[in-house]
């Protein structure tokens, strides 16, 4: 893991693979990127920050569970495209982990293999422990 941000109410870490770290690399990218992307990325950032000193973000415009399970969920820059997916720790309290980030999918494409991407994930850390 990578650790991101800490806060009185969570740890937030990167999950972080074979010396890569998806979600890091998808806010670095943004930073570089066009004006938009840079104010997306100061955006989540911000909502990164405050996820670990408040608390999951209130209200669907940014932060919502993606699946019916109430288990992955997205945090999303308000107008923007740009996703992170996070999930809680499945042994660890206190601790948020985000698996990776998206542009938000044209039409209606749907969002199963963000899901399935950070389940899997989520399985991996509950098979370990």
């Amino acid at each position: 893991m990578q650790p991101y941000a800490a806060g009185s109410e969570f740890k937030i870490e990167f999950w972080e693979e074979n010396g890569e770290c998806p979600a890091l690399d998808f806010l670095k990218a943004l930073q570089k990127g066009s004006k938009g992307e840079k104010a997306a990325a100061a955006k989540l950032d911000r909502l990164l920050q405050s996820f670990a000193s408040h608390g999951k973000p209130s209200g669907e415009e940014r932060c919502h569970y993606l699946d019916g399970k109430n288990i992955v969920f997205e945090l999303k820059a308000q107008r923007q495209t740009q996703r992170l997916v996070g999930f809680y720790h499945p042994c660890e309290r206190k601790v948020v982990i985000f698996s990776h980030g998206f542009d938000k999918p044209a039409g209606n494409k749907g969002y199963r293999p963000e899901i399935e991407r950070a389940e899997a994930i989520r399985n991996l850390l509950l098979s370990s422990d």
